[in-house]
């Protein structure tokens, strides 16, 4: 399994050098290990204590101040803004999280790990990212754990043009959400996300337009595109 490190550093994504304060940066090969001389903006585990958001005004209170905080000190958004220190384990709706309308700097952020994130509460994902245009990788989500709680991941991931790394999210528990609608729309840089046959779909679940502008190149069996794009 790739980190968000090793995939940025694979595909050549990092090239900046770091012109932030170095007491803010915190070394790759703390919590990473690929190259020495690249950095991480943010909060590393073992530096910082863990934040719990209580609420998801409290939430986004959190991540607006860490977002402004790490535009300051990396004008070209081109390093990786960590949230995992904060502890979502108590939040349900995580619905327009990262709206650039919500906060300029949303629209400008590039890649972010919340790898760690606990997502057990979570109920609404819908347009968590949508229209974060400048975004290439939120991290690798594949441990992301849902329960039954689950209900909509519609627009989640929608109009996000740059993203191209989230991880292999085939073991995901969608059981019991209702709107997939326009998950993936537009997402013309992300083209692997693992293989979603595996996920367990609701008969009735509604998937209009959900791969519809998209290049993930393996669309599952149970999307039919004649269907769900065209009438």
């Amino acid at each position: 399994m790739k980190t968000l490190k090793q995939h940025i550093y694979e595909n050549n994504f990092h090239k900046s050098e770091i012109k932030s304060d170095k007491s803010s940066l915190i070394s790759l090969n703390e919590k990473l290990l690929i190259n020495k001389d690249a950095k991480i903006i943010g909060v590393s585990s073992k530096k910082t204590e863990t934040v719990i958001a209580n609420n998801t005004e409290d939430l986004c209170n959190i991540i607006d101040k860490a977002i402004d905080k790490f535009a300051d000190e990396c004008s070209d958004f081109s390093e990786i803004l960590d949230l995992n220190y904060i502890d979502v384990s108590g939040i349900a709706r995580f619905h327009n999280l990262f709206d650039p309308d919500a906060n300029p700097n949303y629209g400008k952020v590039k890649y972010i790990d919340i790898s760690e994130w606990d997502m057990g509460n979570a109920e609404y994902c819908s347009s968590m990212f949508r229209g974060a245009e400048e975004l290439i990788s939120v991290g690798d989500l594949s441990n992301w754990y849902f329960t039954d709680k689950l209900n909509t991941l519609r627009g989640m991931f929608a109009y996000c043009h740059k993203l191209n790394f989230i991880g292999d999210i085939s073991n995901w528990n969608v059981s019991h959400v209702d709107n997939f609608n326009r998950m993936f729309r537009q997402c013309r840089s992300l083209t692997n996300v693992g293989d979603l046959n595996k996920w367990k779909i609701k008969e009735d679940a509604s998937k209009r337009f959900m791969f519809a502008d998209s290049r993930i190149i393996k669309i599952p069996k149970w999307y039919d595109r004649n269907k769900e794009e065209f009438i």
